[in-house]
């Protein structure tokens, strides 16, 4: 998953790159030099075009000589006389002077960004609209940025800890890491709360997840809140209790997978359903060569074992697969059925986890244990 998320990771793109560029510090006046700039060097062209006159008479310039006089001016060039007009003379000294504010000015700022990497990461969040904050790059949080990422979601990250493992890695990404305590409105500022369509909560601390969905909601009450805790009850109480959004409790979503699995059963996510807790799974298999199943079709495996086929790759992959299509030796499919109807399936043909066990011969049908 990382290298699928590294490769789905663009980066900021030029014209975010540009802003970014423009917002660092000490470079908010830096537009308006730019301009003046500009609007000199284009006053010079028309000058040395119209004016310019060389000691001992008139030499008269043509327009493409002259933006190539003004040009050889920015580096004080010596290719052209000291001219006799007052205002000709002006620009001669102009125009490098202003030219070298605007190189001294862009210098400072690279060299700032250089020196201080959060003041480049906080310049480029600020440049993102409509994407969302995860803080915390923990075990959840970081497979909470490849999955957005796979989306094609744009991210932003707050991390309180300068030297956790993982920053380097999302840093590849071309994501933008902020450092500091998310509850923090100024570090929710950085990571420009104020544009985002939702921030995510994830840290492995309760309390510290509710103080930033607190924080942003006081700063943007609309803003959509999706937070992670590790108790159930608290779940449900934030959900009513604080209107947030989405509250999920990772051991309640846990629990069901790893009871799933001590029954042997090869599933890789699993949930209950209805007040009677019906227990539903989600597990990938892959076809082999001597499996019973292999040549059957869609509609006949679902109609003999009582499941749900999601998706299957045969070789593309197909959502809601048609019920005629016939599974081909080494295809992979996605099933979602009750457990008992999970453990025939895997009697017959190897799931996606044992298929290792398969290539290494330790797996062999009618025996998934």
């Amino acid at each position: 998953m990382a290298s699928e998320a590294k490769a789905k990771a663009t980066g900021p793109s030029w014209t975010q790159s540009l802003k970014a560029f423009f917002r660092l510090p000490r470079m908010s006046g830096f537009a308006v030099l730019l301009i003046v700039f500009a609007l000199i060097l284009i006053a010079a062209v028309g000058i040395m075009n119209a004016r310019y006159e060389a000691p001992g008479g008139r030499k008269d310039l043509d327009l493409f000589e002259s933006v190539y006089a003004v040009f050889t001016l920015l580096f004080f060039g010596g290719g052209y006389s000291w001219p006799t007009d007052g205002i000709s003379r002006t620009l001669f000294f102009l125009v490098p002077l202003v030219g070298m504010a605007v190189v001294g000015q862009s210098v400072l700022g690279l060299a700032s960004a250089l020196v201080n990497r959060q003041r480049w990461e906080v310049a480029v969040a600020s440049t993102f609209e409509n994407h969302i904050i995860v803080c915390g790059l923990g075990k959840v949080g970081i497979r909470v940025v490849n999955w957005l990422l796979e989306m094609g979601q744009d991210v932003v990250v707050i991390e309180a800890d300068e030297s956790q493992r993982r920053v380097r890695e999302v840093s590849s990404w071309k994501i933008p890491v902020i450092f500091g305590d998310a509850s923090y409105a100024q570090v929710l500022e950085e990571a420009n709360l104020m544009k985002a369509e939702s921030i995510v909560p994830c840290t492995s601390d309760d309390l510290a997840n509710l103080s930033i969905a607190t924080a942003a909601r006081s700063m943007r009450p609309d803003i959509r809140v999706v937070l992670r805790t590790f108790s159930d009850n608290l779940a449900a109480n934030l959900k009513t209790g604080f209107d947030i959004h989405f509250a999920y409790s990772t051991s309640a979503l846990a629990a069901p997978a790893f009871a799933a699995a001590a029954m042997q059963a090869p599933v890789d996510y699993a949930f209950s359903f209805g007040e009677d807790k019906l227990l539903l799974t989600i597990t990938e298999f892959i076809l082999v060569e001597e499996s019973p199943l292999a040549g059957s079709t869609v509609g006949k495996i679902e109609d003999d074992f009582d499941v749900e086929f999601l998706a299957v790759r045969n070789p593309d992959s197909k959502l809601n697969p048609p019920d005629d299509l016939v599974l081909q030796p080494g295809c992979r499919f996605v099933v979602s059925a009750t457990l008992e109807a999970i453990q025939q399936i895997a009697k017959l043909t190897p799931s996606a986890r044992e298929f290792v066990r398969y290539e290494k011969g330790t797996w062999h049908p009618n025996d998934p244990s």
